[in-house]
């Protein structure tokens, strides 16, 4: 199969079936290879016993295929980018990642709260993670404000938090920027009521925004039991610890 690159995907073009000298093309090779290309969703299919090159427009079904002179049509360079290393998705997830785009493209609303959830991890590490030892309460109460989601009462018992024990706070992110060891024990120390890490109204919502500022999602992910649900009707294969 000969593939042409759009983003991170790589989408079939030209497949080609090859036989042995001497070998029936018209007889068994071309509707195997029709057949390949319907299924495998391939504008072009070429059949070849190494000394006879025979091209196809794919049809819309078998036997429908259309013959053409000459090799299938070279997509422009955009198309053609090397290194790109493909991301497979099971064919039913290819149309919720359409849908996700177009809605970036679409719905200006969609997009804006997108970005904001990308950018704001990143703030948090500039801001927050990368000063802890010199920022001021007043800088870290407007840095959780605008970068994490909180509903008021946590903010107002959080913010209440960093003015009556400021070095308890820092020492809380300190231990989520040096996250090391077993996440499932270091989490259930944040979140135990009696440990000297633990904050009011900090709960699992609130420490995962935090994680994912410096934590990659290749080394941890915290899926909800919904999430885990809805993964599971996609077949995409994961390896979740429920906390």
């Amino acid at each position: 199969m000969c593939y042409i690159s759009q983003g991170q995907k790589l989408v079939p073009w030209l497949l080609v079936e090859v036989k042995k000298p001497g070998f029936s093309l018209e007889e068994e090779a071309i509707p195997q290879a029709e057949s390949y290309s319907l299924i495998l969703d391939s504008p072009f299919f070429c059949v070849t016993d190494g000394n006879v090159f025979k091209f196809f427009v794919t049809g819309p079904s078998q036997g429908k295929s259309i013959p053409v002179k000459g090799l299938p049509p070279v997509p422009s360079s955009e198309f053609l980018q090397p290194d790109i290393e493909d991301i497979l998705f099971p064919a039913h997830l290819n149309s919720l990642v359409d849908s996700f785009i177009l809605g970036l493209k679409n719905e200006s609303k969609f997009r804006d709260d997108t970005k904001w959830r990308d950018d704001a991890p990143k703030r948090l590490h500039q801001r927050v993670f990368s000063r802890i030892n010199s920022i001021s309460p007043h800088e870290l109460k407007n840095s959780l404000d605008e970068n994490l989601m909180l509903k008021r009462p946590n903010k107002q018992e959080l913010f209440r938090q960093i003015d009556e024990d400021f070095d308890k706070f820092r020492k809380v992110l300190k231990f989520i920027r040096e996250f090391k060891g077993d996440p499932v024990v270091n989490i259930n120390k944040l979140l135990d009521k009696k440990g000297d890490l633990h904050l009011e109204r900090g709960g699992i919502f609130f420490v995962t925004q935090l994680l994912a500022v410096d934590i990659t999602p290749l080394d941890h992910i915290i899926i909800s039991p919904y999430g885990h649900l809805s993964l599971k009707s996609t077949d995409v294969s994961s390896k979740i610890e429920n906390t």
